[in-house]
């Protein structure tokens, strides 16, 4: 049984910030809900990553329950632990296509 379901958007959008620079990646709008309903809403360029990190840091989740990644009602990504999508992170660049890498965290000065 899936403790938790990442829903995505059909197609990633454009935002951009408060002062109007459009940012890089495309946005895409997701939602998880759980029996309860829905516990999270929002856009971000990473979904299935950050949504997954969010979801332990706001003690939502544990890193052992279940999240399953859907789009347009079709399972895009089969079950995986939280604690495992929290783990890995997305890489772009113009030479190859999109990967999942493990995500080492930015230490700013």
């Amino acid at each position: 049984m899936t403790d938790f379901i990442l829903h995505l958007g059909e197609e990633p959008t454009r935002y951009s910030d408060e002062r109007g620079k459009p940012y890089v990646r495309p946005q895409y709008h997701y939602r998880v809900t759980e029996g309860r309903g829905e516990v999270l809403c929002g856009f971000c360029a990473s979904p299935e990553t950050e949504v997954a990190r969010m979801l332990i840091a706001q003690k939502i989740a544990a890193p052992s329950h279940s999240l399953e990644v859907r789009r347009g009602g079709r399972v895009v990504f089969r079950t995986r632990p939280v604690g495992k999508w929290a783990g890995l992170t997305v890489r772009e660049d113009d030479t190859k296509s999109a990967c999942f890498v493990p995500y080492r965290e930015r230490v700013t000065a």
